[in-house]
């Protein structure tokens, strides 16, 4: 189980690692903090189109560049697996009710769906606002869309403020 956690751990560090050398160095023009983002208003200020992460960084361009992060980690005899099982805990198939009774008969085998709900592929994102209502709803342009609930132990992680803090409160240590 420790192992998982580690690997989880490692997944979403990598992720953000990625994230933050992703990001273009912005033109002088657009340095400048706008009236919304002064304000706190940024969802105004997102704009594109976005597609699903992992089957983006799963592709075999990228592939050198998960086992140059995990080399470091887990050893070069071990990085190609490394690399493996931490794009397989970030793509599993199960969700929702599926997944939670999967993985309470097997925790040691949990992973993530972080595929995009109900058949989306990529969505735009125009500075509207998006009011989402956990297990219930996300409110979006005057339309409401359900969503599947998210199984409990996520849920517990969430509202303790991450992975680590849910950790640390299950131990006792908070």
């Amino acid at each position: 189980m420790k192992k998982r956690i580690a690997a989880i751990v490692l997944c979403v560090f990598c992720l953000l690692a990625i994230a933050g050398c992703s990001q273009s160095k912005p033109d002088a023009e657009t340095a400048q903090p706008t009236a919304a983002q002064e304000t706190g208003d940024y969802l105004t200020t997102i704009s594109g189109t976005y597609e699903e992460l992992f089957p983006q960084l799963a592709k075999a361009e990228y592939r050198d560049l998960w086992i140059d992060a995990t080399t470091p980690l887990v050893g070069a005899e071990n990085a190609e697996t490394a690399t493996d099982t931490l794009l397989a805990m970030c793509m599993a198939e199960p969700y929702g009710a599926e997944a939670a009774e999967k993985y309470a008969a097997d925790p040691d085998s949990m992973a993530f769906n972080c595929y995009f709900l109900g058949g989306v592929a990529k969505f735009l994102m125009d500075g509207d606002t998006i009011t989402v209502k956990m297990n219930e709803h996300v409110d979006y342009n005057g339309k409401t869309y359900p969503i599947a609930a998210l199984p409990e132990n996520l849920m517990d992680i969430i509202q303790a403020g991450g992975l680590v803090k849910a950790m640390r409160k299950r131990n006792g240590l908070d």
